[in-house]
């Protein structure tokens, strides 16, 4: 089961994909968060 996390900006909220490491650590990768829609905050 895929886990998010949720980020909230300007009372929009944003699900954000949570990947899992090998010893279970937990991380947000920001592969995605360079596009468009995401350069105004990142």
């Amino acid at each position: 089961m895929a886990e998010f996390a949720t980020l909230l900006i300007d009372g929009k909220e944003y699900k954000l994909p949570i990947i899992i490491g090998t010893e279970g650590e937990r991380a947000r990768t920001i592969t995605k968060t360079t596009s468009r829609k995401w350069s105004n905050y990142f």
